[in-house]
């Protein structure tokens, strides 16, 4: 992105032409992704490199498309960070002093999105506004067909304020294993360590993709992920008939994350969440405790399942590991439906019931809340 930008706009210094390339509305659209992945300043990115900050060339490229709405958020960014230089190898302050355009902008609500889905990428997020969102969740759909992916479908951010409460575990350092033909047997690339579905203890497998598209009905946002065919194939054909997940902001308040599993076999069906903040759990919810904010999340399901706790089994030794909450079915089951609510610095109930054919979800408390859908295949 830098060597691109600063070889476009020397090319248009240079011969006074508007360079092609700037002229595709993607190009402007680049400077914007790294703003809504990283609210806050807080990265919520997915795949190997999952981190940001802002160069001296984006100053000038939002300078160039004339978006004072991003020239003003990277301002207000460079100011949270300490004094110096913002890379440890590039002329970063002279650079900022040559390009930046010499006008402070007043930082004020932009007109972004507040649900996206990612045309191509099929990344999204949900914002209660912008841009410096209370509550905010970043989703991962797509492909894992690409370089520095991780076996993260279906997995997801949840921000409140700037604490993710609810993390995605990173990769810290390059190792030979990384790159090698043992990649995903490590903790934080593999799927045991993401925020995702398991059937009979494995999640899904590689060069797959999840099915994504945008939800929107009466007081909620967001997303409807199938991963039927990313989960793979055992002895006899498919792992699963229909694996899938909604994921919901409701009210621009809370959470509700909808998963369905149907089985040709009978088996374990599980829900993973983890975090690296302190977690106190119950019977049938947990409370996640940030240093600024809290999480209440509340556990369902359409059969007997319980609420336990794990541990992450991170590569570094420098990293603290991460707790997990399992939502997992107590038996074998054909399928089964699994929900779980979350409610920022607050409390709220989720309860489940199926009707026929159909699915209820009630969340009571701080926030009411009730959907109903077809239940074969997350009929949303």
């Amino acid at each position: 992105m830098r060597y691109g930008f600063m070889y476009l706009l020397s090319h248009e210094r240079a011969t006074g032409r508007r360079h092609p390339l700037l002229l595709w509305p993607g190009t402007q659209a680049t400077l914007l992704f790294p703003l809504v992945f990283s609210p806050n300043g807080t990265p919520c990115n997915f795949g190997d490199v999952n981190h940001f900050s802002p160069l001296p060339f984006h100053i000038a490229a939002a300078e160039r498309f004339g978006r004072d709405d991003i020239l003003a958020e990277l301002d207000r960014r460079l100011e949270a960070r300490a004094k110096g230089g913002m890379s440890e190898t590039w002329p970063d302050d002279a650079e900022l002093l040559l390009l930046h355009p010499r006008r402070k902008l007043r930082a004020k609500a932009p007109g972004w999105k507040r649900v996206s889905l990612q045309d191509g990428l099929e990344w999204g997020y949900l914002a209660d506004r912008w841009p410096t969102p209370s509550l905010y969740v970043s989703v991962r759909g797509g492909t894992t067909d690409a370089p520095h992916v991780h076996r993260d479908l279906l997995s997801y951010f949840c921000l409140v304020g700037d604490e993710p409460l609810i993390d995605n575990i990173p990769v810290d350092d390059y190792l030979d294993t990384t790159f090698s033909s043992r990649r995903y047997e490590l903790y934080e690339t593999s799927a045991a360590s993401k925020n995702a579905v398991f059937i009979n203890g494995v999640g899904i497998t590689d060069k797959v993709t999840a099915r994504t598209t945008l939800l929107s009905g009466a007081g909620y946002d967001g997303f409807r992920l199938d991963v039927t065919e990313a989960m793979g194939t055992m002895r006899d054909g498919p792992v699963a008939r229909f694996c899938g997940r909604a994921i919901l902001m409701v009210r621009r308040k809370g959470v509700l994350v909808i998963d369905r599993v149907e089985l040709p076999h009978a088996g374990l069906v599980e829900s993973r969440l983890h975090t690296f903040y302190k977690v106190t759990f119950g019977k049938a919810d947990a409370m996640v405790r940030g240093k600024k904010g809290r999480l209440h999340v509340s556990f369902a399901a359409s059969a007997p399942a319980r609420v336990k706790p794990g541990m992450g089994m991170p590569t570094n030794p420098a990293r603290a590991p991460d707790t997990t909450l399992r939502h997992i079915s107590t038996g074998k089951v054909f399928g089964m439906t699994l929900c779980h609510f979350l409610m920022p610095n607050g409390k709220a109930k989720v309860a489940l019931a199926e009707n026929g054919d159909r699915t209820t979800v009630t969340v009571t408390g701080d926030l009411k809340f009730k959907i109903s859908f077809a239940t074969a295949g997350l009929g949303l």
